[in-house]
């Protein structure tokens, strides 16, 4: 046994040979922070643990191994280094580990988990771009309604130019006449009548109007379907969620125009450390809930619901809240709201993976909570708790 290395004992005592066929690494931890055993095949033992592991992992290791011994909870964390050759997620689980008369210490679990977050990246990719494709009809529609109402102001602002330039140079041509003829007057007032000045007065600056507001329609449309879509950075960035509530509120407004009012109330809040792209998707499924569960109730009636959205700031958090006025969640559905491919709707209305993947991309990649209440026939509230500072290394104690 290497100088300084403790001995093991009772249930740990085969611990080392027992896991060195397991991919993951596996350190024991003392007290003086040196390897008691390690299923590494580098001679590790005794050495301090920072000796062996990437300078990235010092501080989030430290601070899981303080916690750790402070509260007796195991801690799980997730950090990306680069320092190794390329760049890796690796994850590690923090637990109290006890041997001879009372010596206790830290085990430390660490593995790969690089692809099965590039798996997991492209799959919430390929998910939002499944609900874009799901919307496109709608989007389609609320592109075309502007842009034909411009397409119909400028044919009618092309013929009125066109009468107006006729007469314009009818004009002309009878000014000349003027000094020739006394009868100047009366053939001005013929032209004036082969057209309709009061009608193009009035009229044609509405026209104008009309193609300015379609195209600034248009226009915050694909602003907003180019901000919903567009995919993050691989490192969180400060998003202003106010403004990416407006951008989700926007694409999804073909889904629940026509049977909710939206209200929003969207509190002054500082910028919020996260994958904005992936709020969306949260918002965005949120959203279409609020709106399928009050198709519930208003369908075959002329009524419309209320979708009401905010923001506000609790602490070092921002709470966003998504409520409806629809049909509610059953009590024995509750429990099973987040499972994957769990629905209450009707079939063809939903795949069930919409909450679970809120669910995941909140607390598992932000370290947020998302949470509900619901009563039957008077709706539903969502609520998504992200912390503002981003999941500070993703650390989170276990239950």
């Amino acid at each position: 046994m290497p100088p300084g290395s403790k001995q093991l004992s009772g249930p740990v005592a085969g611990l080392p040979s027992i896991l060195d066929g397991t991919p993951e690494l596996v350190l024991g931890v003392g007290e003086d922070d040196l390897v008691t055993f390690s299923n590494s095949r580098l001679e590790v033992e005794s050495r301090n643990w920072r000796e062996i592991l990437s300078p990235e992992l010092h501080d989030p290791l430290e601070t899981a191994i303080r916690t750790m011994r402070a509260t007796g909870e195991s801690q799980t964390l997730e950090v990306k280094v680069s320092s190794i050759g390329r760049p890796m997620s690796l994850s590690f689980h923090v637990s109290s580990l006890r041997w001879g008369a009372g010596a206790s210490g830290a085990l430390l679990v660490g593995r790969d988990v690089s692809d099965a977050r590039r798996s997991h990246a492209e799959f919430l990719g390929a998910q939002r771009m499944a609900a874009v494709g799901t919307l496109a009809a709608g989007i389609a529609h609320e592109i075309n309604t502007p842009v034909q109402f411009v397409s119909d102001s400028i044919y009618f602002l092309r013929e009125a130019t066109k009468d107006a330039f006729e007469v314009l140079s009818d004009l002309n041509r009878v000014r000349a006449e003027l000094g020739q003829e006394s009868s100047g007057v009366e053939a001005l007032e013929a032209l004036l009548d082969n057209i309709d000045l009061t009608y193009l007065v009035d009229n044609v600056p509405r026209a104008f109007d009309r193609c300015i507001d379609g195209l600034a329609r248009v226009g915050k449309i694909v602003r907003s379907m180019r901000e919903f879509a567009h995919p993050s950075n691989a490192e969180m960035v400060a998003a202003d969620l106010n403004r990416a509530i407006e951008n989700t509120l926007e694409v999804a407004r073909s889904e629940y125009k026509y049977i909710a009012e939206v209200r929003v109330d969207l509190e002054e809040i500082p910028p919020v450390l996260c994958h904005v792209d992936q709020i969306n998707q949260v918002l965005l499924n949120l959203i279409l809930n609020a709106a399928h569960a009050i198709a519930e109730v208003v369908k075959g009636t002329d009524q419309k619901g209320l979708i009401r959205v905010s923001t506000r700031q609790e602490g070092d958090q921002v709470v966003l809240a998504v409520s409806d006025d629809g049909i509610g969640i059953p009590d024995s559905a509750k429990p099973r709201v987040f499972e994957p491919f769990f629905t209450t709707k009707e079939v063809g209305r939903g795949t069930g993976q919409g909450l679970s993947i809120a669910w995941a991309i909140v607390t598992e990649r932000h370290a947020g909570k998302l949470t509900f209440e619901s009563e039957i026939g008077k709706g539903s509230t969502f609520f998504v708790r992200l912390p503002i500072q981003g999941p500070a290394k993703q650390i989170r104690s276990d239950p």
